[in-house]
């Protein structure tokens, strides 16, 4: 019986995430298409997220996000670098929702040189012909991502060695109920099914 029960009660927490789980997705602007300028070698950008465009509720939580670049390519075929990293929101004072530095075409992550984050992901060689590219959040930037939104302020930066045309980068973040209401929704939903079987 016991079984049965923490069986139900899982079964209805997923049930109860599923129902309420929101998705946000932001793009960068005012770049056109969301494109970042083409992501030219000669610059670096932050792009701040603020509560105008990413304002959960107070009990949700983020449980997943996926960086898209939609048909992003080199330039060229010679080897090539592209730096993404989650940025705090701690020095992201600049007044527009996009900074765009000069790094002369340094090599290296310029963003994280300027501002406080981690590394995401990093990306080397990407082909001279368009593709679709993801990057899925794993647990630690999940962890991350949680704690540095939960300020008000994050951001991504991104740092190309060398020039990707793209037809625009998107963000997607997956919230639920935080784990608390979860299980308090999980468990009156147990207690109605054992009055149900009782009676």
């Amino acid at each position: 019986m016991k079984t049965i029960a923490i069986l139900s009660l899982v079964s209805m927490m997923s049930l109860v995430s599923m129902a309420d789980a929101a998705i946000y997705t932001l793009q960068p602007s005012p770049s056109p298409d969301g494109d970042l300028w083409d992501l030219s070698h000669y610059n670096y950008y932050a792009w701040k997220i603020t509560a105008n465009q990413f304002n959960p509720a107070s009990d949700e939580i983020i449980t997943g996000a996926s960086l898209f670049f939609d048909n992003i390519e080199n330039w060229d075929s010679e080897s090539n670098t592209l730096y993404v990293s989650l940025l705090s929101g701690s020095d992201l004072s600049f007044a527009d929702e996009v900074f765009t530095g000069n790094d002369n075409q340094s090599g290296g992550d310029s963003v994280l040189a300027q501002f406080d984050g981690v590394p995401l992901v990093t990306f080397n060689n990407l082909p001279a012909s368009p593709q679709d590219l993801i990057y899925n959040f794993n647990p630690a930037d999940i962890v991350m991502l949680n704690a540095y939104a939960a300020d008000g302020v994050f951001g991504i930066g991104f740092d190309p060695d060398c020039r990707y045309w793209n037809d625009g980068i998107s963000l997607t973040i997956q919230t639920i109920p935080e784990p608390t209401t979860v299980l308090l929704l999980g468990l009156g939903g147990l207690g109605f099914l054992s009055r149900r079987r009782s009676a």
